[in-house]
C-alpha cells in the first residue's frame, strides 16, 4: 500500500483507531510506521488542548511544520474536553 492509499483508507472513518475492520487497522499501523520514519530527527511541538481522532493519540505531539499529528500525520484533531 502506498502512503497515499493508507491516507485514503485511514481517513475514510472518523476514528480509525476504533475500527474493527482489519484493512483499516493495517493501514493505520502502516501509516504510523511511515510517519515515524518521516518525522525522524524532528522535535514535535505539544498542544495539550487536542488529541488525534485518527490514531487516538493523547501524546499531544504535532509536527512542528505542518501541525499534523506527529504519530499518524493527519489533521484530525478534537479538543480533549469533547472526548467521548
Amino acid at each position: 500500500m502506498t502512503y497515499e492509499e493508507t491516507e485514503t483508507i485511514v481517513m475514510s472513518v472518523r476514528r480509525a483507531y476504533r475500527s474493527k475492520d482489519p484493512k483499516i487497522k493495517e493501514a493505520l499501523k502502516q501509516r504510523k510506521a511511515e510517519t515515524k520514519a518521516l518525522n525522524k530527527g524532528l522535535q514535535p511541538t505539544i498542544d495539550d488542548e487536542y488529541y488525534c481522532e485518527t490514531c487516538g493519540s493523547h501524546s499531544h505531539k504535532e509536527n512542528p511544520t505542518t501541525g499534523y499529528c506527529y504519530i499518524c500525520n493527519t489533521d484530525n484533531w478534537e479538543k480533549e474536553e469533547y472526548q467521548e
